[in-house]
């Protein structure tokens, strides 16, 4: 429940494996990206006691919604069952019955009411899909807040707030990492502060059309933290590549290539973005391992806005119906935002 990557990719883009530097301009110096390249070693997750509480209360509330689903599809089931016979019954009695000369009317009266059958049952099964899909998302929020509360629960964050859902497909394209996203969709939004800085954090699925089909290129959870002291014209990107479902950011126009390869490409349009993405901040990036939970990671500096996208896997954003939670997921989630925490505290124009 959640998001879901449409289908695999169409038309992947295959990233350049050798991206040639612009030549540099008089007095400039080359910033040499590699020289604070360390091998990604296996990240080691430690599964927290309070996790394991949190997993105990999140099952029950999962049995419980299973339950709900399970009544009405069996309420589902019932119906049609007795709908089938009603118009089998109504069907054998209009062509006996209903075919003698003096009996014209009994037809009329069976074609009444299954065609009032036929509406009391469109209109119960409109009813019970309403009310599966409030009980759904009543236990998406239930989901969602109690595990806000396990990964944020640390004095850092302070007035936080949470909403189920909202329109984030502005503060998404504010970005500028795609272009001509059309479909999109927000959840899991949180805001708040992380040390006096400004934070939203949400989890959503960005796509484009392709031959008339949504293709996706985000699917993850994304941070904004706002920088007011950082000018509105300054733009970056720095993207982690990933592999088969990793596109290459696109909205580049304007923008200069510092540096690339088939492991992450920098774009900027003013050598002050070396100040937010500076070599500190771009280590601990190439530091996160790419591998079946990390599509790939990308981070943009925009309209004095920081944003942070981690592009992760289907099982890992969605959340679970049929099967307990995965708990090595709320500790790797908990292991990136201690990652996000680490890139904003070595950003020197937040300070």
């Amino acid at each position: 429940m959640g998001f879901k990557k449409e289908e695999k990719k169409v038309e992947v883009v295959t990233p350049p494996q050798d991206l040639e530097k612009e030549p540099l301009k008089e007095g400039e110096e080359e910033t040499n990206l590699d020289e604070n390249e360390e091998v990604v070693e296996e990240e080691i997750l430690t599964v927290e006691d309070s996790s394991k509480d949190l997993a105990k209360r999140i099952d029950e509330k999962r049995e419980e919604f299973n339950k709900f689903a399970k009544k009405m599809k069996t309420y589902n089931y019932i119906l049609t069952g007795i709908l089938l016979a009603v118009l089998v019954a109504a069907l054998v009695i209009a062509l006996t019955v209903g075919n003698k000369e003096d009996n014209s009317w009994v037809t009329i009266v069976v074609l009444v009411v299954a065609i009032a059958l036929l509406v009391a049952s469109f209109v119960f099964s409109k009813f019970q899909r309403k009310k599966m899909d409030a009980e759904g998302n009543k236990y998406v929020e239930f989901v969602l807040t109690e595990l806000n509360k396990e990964i944020y629960d640390d004095p850092r964050f302070s007035n936080k707030t949470f909403k189920l859902s909202d329109d984030l497909k502005s503060e998404f394209d504010e970005s500028r990492i795609f272009l001509n996203i059309k479909g999109f969709k927000a959840i899991n939004i949180s805001e708040g502060e992380l040390d006096n800085v400004h934070f939203k954090v949400f989890d959503c699925a960005a796509s484009v059309m392709v031959k008339n089909r949504p293709s996706p290129r985000f699917l993850g959870r994304m941070f904004v933290f706002n920088l007011p002291s950082l000018e509105p014209s300054i733009r970056g990107i720095f993207q982690l590549k990933g592999g088969e479902y990793s596109y290459p950011v696109d909205d580049t126009d304007g923008l200069t290539l510092y540096e690339g390869n088939n492991k992450f490409s920098f774009y900027g349009n003013n050598e002050k973005v070396k100040e937010v993405l500076n070599n500190k901040v771009l280590g601990i990036i190439k530091k996160i391992k790419i591998d079946k939970t990390i599509i790939d990671v990308i981070v943009s500096v925009n309209n004095s806005k920081l944003f942070i996208g981690f592009d992760y896997s289907d099982d890992f954003i969605n959340v679970p119906t049929k099967d307990s939670i995965n708990l090595k997921h709320v500790a790797k989630a908990k292991a990136d935002l201690n990652k996000v925490i680490d890139i904003i505290n070595n950003i020197s124009i937040t300070k």
